[in-house]
């Protein structure tokens, strides 16, 4: 099946699925681009079509949060609005963070988390200013906090309530966020 790639109203060109592939990979394509199938009015978003193209094993981190191309572009001011709101996103887990980490220091069980959360909010500011600042590390940092995100979701299981831990999701999602967006800390060319 052909495909027109439709951005902005304006159509791009008509491609193949492989070749929607091999342009999303090189940059050239964005998941915002709309896909109108050979013979349709209305398109489908871009996703869709790779979605249904190919699958994303888990073992390559590429297809999950792909690499921009060589020839791509991008806006520096909306990178740092990007950044920005990134780092918002950070500040805020920071702030739940260290509220959740007060109320279960007050409490004796809860104590021990209360201290691990002191700890996670601490980090969050400091991966907040990292990310609005555009550091190159930052995806690295996040790259290995898995481990990290799963042992603190554990612990304010066990010892800290069903709120902390249910606040490890909004983390998980910051994590994917960065790392989907892992062009913005690229050190400049």
């Amino acid at each position: 099946m052909r495909y027109t790639i439709r951005r902005g109203g304006v159509d791009i060109g008509i491609f193949t699925v492989e070749e929607i592939q091999a342009g999303f990979s090189e940059g050239r394509f964005l998941l915002s681009d709309k896909a109108v199938p050979d013979g349709e009015a209305e398109g489908i978003p871009l996703s869709f079509v790779l979605g249904s193209a190919m699958t994303m094993p888990m073992d390559r981190p590429e297809f999950l949060y792909p690499r921009p191309g060589a020839g791509a572009r991008f806006d520096p001011a909306e990178a740092a609005r990007l950044r920005g709101r990134l780092a918002g996103y950070e500040k805020l887990s920071g702030i739940v963070w260290m509220i959740i980490a007060v109320v279960q220091c007050l409490s004796i069980v809860g104590a021990i988390a209360g201290i691990w959360n002191v700890f996670a909010a601490l980090t969050r500011f400091r991966l907040a200013r990292a990310i609005g600042e555009g550091r190159p590390g930052v995806v690295e940092a996040y790259e290995e906090s898995l481990s990290m995100l799963i042992v603190m979701g554990c612990v304010n299981f066990f010892l800290g309530g069903f709120i902390a831990a249910a606040w490890i999701g909004f983390d998980f999602y910051v994590r994917h966020k960065v790392l989907g967006n892992r062009h913005l800390f690229a050190p400049p060319a």
